[in-house]
């Protein structure tokens, strides 16, 4: 387990997809998809929103930042989606391995991958730059 508690996994994956949000590239494909995504992460639990139906996408570690349905819905470990964030596991495989579980339409979850690589790079400068080297091996 690469985070001890909730607090630790949203101070670290929560602010850093806040942050690359931002990115003007990065978000204006998110917001492309016009969806509320919610993501439930276990060990430790933690929810996240984002809400790439505005431009640049809000991302959200309240679990009751919206009462609507999301569009999409993925559940998965932190450390699946730690592993994923740096790269280190693809999305289709984590898919079909049910280590990632969608509910709604992933078509639009895959139109988000060209937008990805770059993120990857942009996670693990993010990792050190906050001194957790640590995380980079998984």
């Amino acid at each position: 387990m690469y985070f001890a508690d909730a607090e630790r996994f949203q101070d670290t994956l929560g602010v850093f997809l806040a942050q690359v949000m931002r990115d003007p590239n990065v978000g204006t494909q998110f917001a492309a998809t016009n969806a509320l995504v919610k993501i439930v992460f276990d060990d430790p639990d933690t929810t996240m929103w984002m809400d790439c139906r505005v431009a640049p996408p809000v991302v959200s570690c309240d679990p009751h930042a919206h009462s609507e349905e999301p569009d999409l819905l993925l559940t998965m470990s932190a450390d699946t989606g730690h592993r994923f964030w740096l790269g280190k596991l693809s999305l289709p495989v984590a898919l079909t391995s049910r280590k990632v579980k969608v509910k709604g339409p992933s078509s639009k979850l895959m139109r988000l991958l060209p937008a990805l690589k770059p993120v990857f790079s942009q996670y693990e400068q993010f990792l050190l730059e906050r001194g957790r080297d640590d995380l980079l091996a998984v």
